[in-house]
């Protein structure tokens, strides 16, 4: 819910689909746009761009829609079908059924749907791959200069 509530833009949020814009070109890579020839590379391939390079969302954050997913803290667990305020899932899950994370603003290898701020995956925590990042995140500090 934190990440969503980041890629949406928090307090200052637009009904955007995707974090910052609703034309998915101005804000993120994926499938659609980022097919290229790495420096050094003999054929074009799909790749993760460089962080920066689409515009912010309304929080000045890049890239929280495609390029890389992002994986969150929270376990995966089907939503439930009450009104939650941010919920963060299980403290944990069943050791008898697979141990997945959250994942969330899709990548440089999903389709644009997958980039949406609504959508989200599950991860694997026994994967590790070169689809999937994390984002670090700081508490505001109060009375910094």
């Amino acid at each position: 819910a934190q990440w969503e509530f980041a890629a949406r833009g928090g307090r200052k949020r637009t009904s955007t689909g995707y974090a910052g814009s609703n034309n998915f070109d101005e804000v993120g890579y994926n499938l659609s746009n980022c097919y290229r020839l790495p420096e050094g590379q003999t054929g074009m391939q799909f790749w993760p761009e460089e962080v920066g390079k689409k515009l912010p969302n309304e929080l000045g954050l890049y890239d929280m829609s495609g390029n890389v997913a992002e994986v969150c803290l929270d376990w995966y667990d089907e939503y439930s079908g009450e009104d939650q305020v941010d919920p963060v899932g299980p403290d944990a899950l069943p050791s008898d059924v697979p141990q997945k994370r959250i994942c969330r603003g899709g990548g440089w290898n999903t389709n644009t749907s997958a980039c949406r701020v609504s959508a989200r995956a599950a991860f694997p925590v026994d994967k590790r791959n070169k689809l999937i990042g994390f984002r670090l995140v700081h508490p505001k500090l109060e009375n910094v200069q």
